[in-house]
């Protein structure tokens, strides 16, 4: 197996992972709907504060049902993805990651998810809380609760999920790697519309991990902070560090 077709194989696990989170997002707005409607009202505006602080534990118990449990049931597949690197790195070595890496690494993909739930919640509440405190009407409310929505949590979410399988599967990868000593990587993929000028420079060439990390220190648009073998070129990369075998 090569990197590219490593590469199509974990689209086809993405794939039905970003439907079942599109179909966990519809959910979530009318759960979040239903909470919002149930707030009393005086001549269709918001005015109780004792409601509308009782609203912040409902909101997270929603977005923890809706939307954290379905990241948690898609990350618990992860393994799949342990199957395939695997099954690509076999070129270079024998080895199989230890299942407690494993675990380590799939804790570390739902954490980025667990932020942005949170971040979204405090969000929500303090809108809503605001809008009470002046009396903002109540279709204001659900108007302000779907730009939300739309532009942290369903926007953010999508490209996590996204990159959060591939730098999985690359952090399972570099652990093979350095189990057998290798030290020198090739940038490998394809090069298309939207590819970065920064992966564009990169793609097919060869570099040390010391010369990876001292070219990863620039800046450039679409950077993604963190290690640069898991990050690679940014958020949705296409892009892939191969070893090469002294």
């Amino acid at each position: 197996m090569d990197s590219d077709e490593l590469r199509n194989k974990l689209n086809g696990l993405a794939d039905p992972h970003e439907r079942r989170l599109a179909r966990a997002m519809q959910s979530l707005r009318l759960r979040l709907t239903d909470a919002l409607t149930g707030l009393p009202l005086t001549d269709g505006a918001l005015f109780d504060l004792d409601a509308a602080l009782a609203l912040r534990a409902e909101l997270d118990g929603i977005v923890r049902a809706e939307f954290l449990a379905e990241i948690d049931a898609i990350i618990r597949e992860y393994p799949e993805a342990v199957e395939l690197t695997q099954e690509f790195m076999e070129q270079f070595l024998n080895f199989r990651v230890p299942q407690s890496v494993i675990g380590q690494l799939q804790q570390f993909s739902f954490t980025g998810h667990q932020q942005l739930a949170e971040e979204f919640v405090e969000a929500l509440y303090q809108q809503v809380y605001n809008n009470t405190l002046v009396g903002t009407p109540f279709s204001a409310s659900l108007d302000e609760l779907n730009s939300l929505l739309d532009s942290t949590l369903a926007r953010h979410s999508q490209t996590i999920l996204h990159d959060a399988l591939f730098e999985f599967s690359a952090s399972v990868a570099m652990t093979s790697a350095a189990e057998a000593g290798i030290t020198t990587f090739r940038y490998e993929g394809d090069i298309i519309e939207t590819t970065r000028p920064f992966c564009q420079k990169h793609v097919g060439k060869e570099y040390t991990i010391d010369e990876i990390y001292e070219i990863w220190a620039d800046s450039w648009a679409g950077k993604k902070a963190g290690d640069p073998f898991r990050v690679r070129g940014g958020y949705n990369c296409r892009h892939w560090w191969v070893p090469v075998p002294e």
